[in-house]
């Protein structure tokens, strides 16, 4: 491990934490596209893009869906690990490791209000460094997203009410408007409208995608509750129900791999209930 490691990737790991495991992270990919084979675009990015190099299959989506639970289970060391794995598939071509990275920096912008600042930058700067030790790092000086406008309030508000439309605990919304108003308008418009839904209107990822993505995160992040919402709330987005089983099946295992236990979710329960 290189000395920026050490102080600006793996700093926050807890004492012990287990070294990134290609073998393991290879398993985790391949049962998740194998469970849910229309999660293979997305692995990378649930978990962080396609296979590391010591597999020849290419799973381009599950690699992300890599990166939403390792961000999730405050494992950010292990995202620019991941992004390497596609520099090396890539064979260093720009602009496919330009596609790579622009999934992952998306994976970003979905995740971190949920998932937290401080475990999304350790991410961040891992994959600067390893675009840096390509001489790769032009493929992600071009900004994507438009600016924030006043507009993403009403679009944020729309996606929140489709969001939540099939959760049925309106009621949460309800005292956090009336108690928490700042707090609240702040949510639908920067959370749903900006972060969310201009990923999505980038085209990088479809809409449903981007929410099992955020789902994927916040189960491997331990918040059992808002867990089982937007589990739910991904189903009624249109996931399918073998999805939603195998993104908490792939965040479990990760965790316990690092030496933390979940609570279980009743994902059947849920399942049926949509």
């Amino acid at each position: 491990m290189s000395s920026f490691e050490k102080v600006y990737v793996s700093a926050n790991n807890k004492p012990n934490a287990p070294d990134f495991d290609a073998n393991f992270i290879n398993e985790l990919a391949r049962k998740l596209v194998e469970s849910a084979p229309e999660l293979k675009p997305i692995c990378t990015a649930i978990l962080v893009c396609e296979l590391l190099p010591s597999r020849k299959e290419t799973i381009s989506l599950t690699r992300r869906k890599q990166a939403s639970i390792s961000i999730g289970a405050h494992r950010a060391d292990l995202v620019p690990h991941l992004l390497e794995g596609d520099i090396v598939r890539a064979k260093e071509n720009k602009d496919e490791v330009h596609k790579h990275f622009e999934h992952l920096r998306s994976v970003v912008m979905v995740v971190w209000p949920f998932v937290g600042i401080p475990w999304c930058v350790p991410a961040c700067l891992g994959m600067i460094n390893v675009l840096e030790r390509y001489n790769l790092l032009s493929v992600a000086e071009k900004q994507t997203l438009e600016g924030l406008g006043p507009h993403h309030q009403q679009v944020g508000e729309v996606l929140l009410k489709r969001t939540y439309a099939g959760v049925q605990n309106s009621e949460v919304q309800d005292m956090l408007r009336e108690y928490f108003p700042d707090f609240s308008s702040l949510t639908w418009t920067v959370v749903f409208g900006y972060c969310l839904s201009e990923t999505t209107a980038s085209g990088t990822f479809e809409e449903r995608q981007t929410q099992l993505i955020l789902s994927t995160a916040i189960a491997a992040s331990g918040a059992t509750r808002q867990a089982r919402s937007h589990l739910k709330a991904s189903l009624g987005l249109g996931n399918s129900a073998r999805a939603v089983r195998a993104v908490w099946v792939a965040a479990s295992d990760l965790n316990i791999w690092n030496g933390v236990d979940l609570v279980p979710i009743d994902i059947d329960g849920i399942c049926e209930s949509v």
